[in-house]
């Protein structure tokens, strides 16, 4: 197989049952889509197609870019195409005062988890890599990748890497950095598209080139973190 016979474009709503099943397959180890609901099975697909077309409505009223991206395999023998990989890039073109860098994004508010301790529980996983983002990037244009996920049958072969490239090019095209908050598999295919590690293994930077030292470092070293459960 060719990474030729891949290509990238926006996922629409008819694709959103086979997007559900990537994703709730590739993080199914991941304990925070048990608390938001994101069980493998129907139930868990339905409330990730509900929830992603809210993500999406919020999203196109304040982005021009798409959030979701599919990757698409087509055979190059039958003409048959099939999802093997997803991923959420949203692309920051402006700078931000506070209140919009260190809002909860709908996608990890958690918010249609009705007990409250699971809510905060949730919330709690994931307030630890969004702190370390705002750390980075501040009020920085910037895009960033939220997940990242292909198909655990489609796997090294080129899915990954074609989602982390179509983002890049987009942060090159905006002068913009990317920012990735990578697992250690993940972070081997960010590396060969040009993303550094600036913070232990996890925290990844693509940093626009033409980019000096002083341009590279925290935007706020000195966040504290949103605090509270965003409630």
């Amino acid at each position: 197989m060719s990474a030729t016979n891949m290509r990238i474009e926006p996922a629409q709503e008819h694709d959103l049952p086979r997007l559900a099943h990537i994703f709730t397959t590739a993080f199914s180890h991941i304990p925070w889509l048990r608390l938001v609901g994101y069980t493998p099975d129907s139930a868990g697909h339905a409330l990730f197609t509900t929830n992603t077309l809210r993500a999406w409505a919020l999203h196109s009223q304040k982005f021009s870019t798409p959030m979701t991206l599919k990757c698409v395999y087509k055979n190059p023998e039958s003409g048959e195409e099939v999802i093997v990989g997803m991923a959420n890039w949203i692309f920051h073109e402006r700078e931000m005062a506070e209140r919009e860098f260190a809002e909860w994004s709908y996608i990890f508010s958690a918010e249609w988890v009705a007990d409250a301790t699971q809510r905060a529980q949730a919330r709690a996983f994931v307030r630890g890599m969004l702190d370390r983002q705002v750390k980075w990037m501040g009020g920085r244009a910037f895009g960033e990748l939220h997940f990242l996920c292909v198909d655990p049958v489609w796997e090294r072969r080129g899915a990954g890497s074609a989602l982390v490239r179509w983002g890049v090019q987009r942060c090159r095209e905006l002068g913009v950095p990317g920012w990735a908050d990578a697992t250690e598999v993940a972070r081997r295919v960010y590396e060969r598209e040009g993303f550094v590690c600036v913070e232990g293994v996890a925290v990844m930077v693509w940093w626009p080139e033409g980019w000096g030292e002083g341009e590279r470092g925290m935007a706020l070293p000195g966040w504290e973190g949103r605090g509270g459960d965003g409630e």
